[in-house]
């Protein structure tokens, strides 16, 4: 299919998280395309959507979502109420989002009081949850979402062929989506494939998912290692060509987490919170202990670690 000549605008927003922005692009063309949402409206700092990128929203022809994180759906209420785009995300974070709240809190619930933390980690990491989940459900209205996008679819634009492709392990629902630019081919990669650093293994965070987070990115990166792309156009950090690269380093950087929870295991069992404290450091425990939880999970999963109830927390050794 012969693709039509256009050019993209990156637009940025401030948030609190690292690396302390977000990304979106516009795609022009016959049809004007969106590439995830940021923050919302009320969250920006300064400059409107409009100001930045230099189209109104009511211009979008389309919204394509990588995935349903707070901050790449937060514009969407806003560009569905200024125009009548249509709306592309995965059809996986349908079915995610309509899970009754209340189920979604007593599982995580369930996974904090075995987490072996305290009374007011547990409080927060509860509040965390809560929060996050709240707002997906406010900034991600399914009744907006015209197309629920399926691995391996094919969605055509005019002239355009956009292919999905599942990348699961930040997120579970998360898909990037490949094109042609000229003689480029190239990824609209949402959190993965960033230059600058690994994303988190958070998939669905403290929910089922976590047993899989570590299998889904091995299983994300396998797949994409079959690509070949000339540049990336990702949510956070630099537009770059350093497509392979990028996965070497993340399979790395995975194993060393690995390797890491698996190397405290070794000085005797602890808890979820024990073995992520020993292996965070300085960084927000509460953060990243998804991450060290779907490691400890994994090597539960493979049978190099066993998971024990105890009176203050599940204990986890080495087997």
């Amino acid at each position: 299919m012969t693709q039509e000549s256009a050019t993209v605008t990156r637009v940025e927003f401030d948030m609190e998280w690292p690396p302390g922005h977000v990304a979106v692009y516009v795609l022009d063309g016959a049809e004007t395309i969106l590439f995830d949402g940021g923050v919302p409206p009320e969250r920006v700092d300064g400059a409107s959507f409009a100001e930045r990128s230099g189209y109104a929203l009511a211009d979008i022809d389309h919204v394509f979502l990588t995935h349903p994180h707070p901050d790449h759906i937060g514009h969407l209420r806003a560009v569905v109420e200024a125009g009548d785009p249509v709306v592309h995300a995965p059809l996986t974070a349908s079915d995610r989002v309509r899970r009754p709240p209340e189920v979604v809190a007593e599982r995580t619930r369930q996974t904090i009081a075995a987490s072996g933390a305290d009374a007011d980690t547990r409080a927060t990491m509860r509040e965390e949850e809560r929060s996050i989940r709240d707002r997906i459900r406010r900034d991600f209205p399914l009744d907006a979402v015209d197309d629920w996008v399926v691995d391996d679819q094919r969605v055509t634009v005019g002239e355009r062929a956009i292919d999905a492709v599942w990348t699961p392990g930040h997120q579970a629902d998360h898909l990037c989506y490949v094109t042609d630019l000229g003689d480029e081919r190239v990824a609209f990669s949402g959190d993965i494939a960033i230059e600058p650093f690994r994303p988190a293994l958070l998939n669905d965070r403290l929910d089922l998912e976590r047993h899989r987070a570590v299998a889904d990115f091995r299983r994300t990166l396998d797949r994409l290692d079959d690509l070949s792309l000339d540049r990336v156009y990702p949510g956070h950090g630099p537009v770059h060509e350093s497509f392979a690269a990028t996965l070497e380093r993340d399979r790395g950087s995975l194993e060393h987490r690995i390797d890491g929870v698996r190397a405290v295991l070794a000085d005797g069992p602890g808890t979820a919170v024990e073995v992520a404290d020993a292996v965070v450091g300085d960084h927000d425990l509460v953060y990243l202990f998804p991450e060290v939880l779907a490691a400890l999970c994994d090597l539960v999963n493979r049978g190099v670690a066993v998971r024990e109830a105890g009176p203050d927390g599940d204990r986890y050794r080495l087997a």
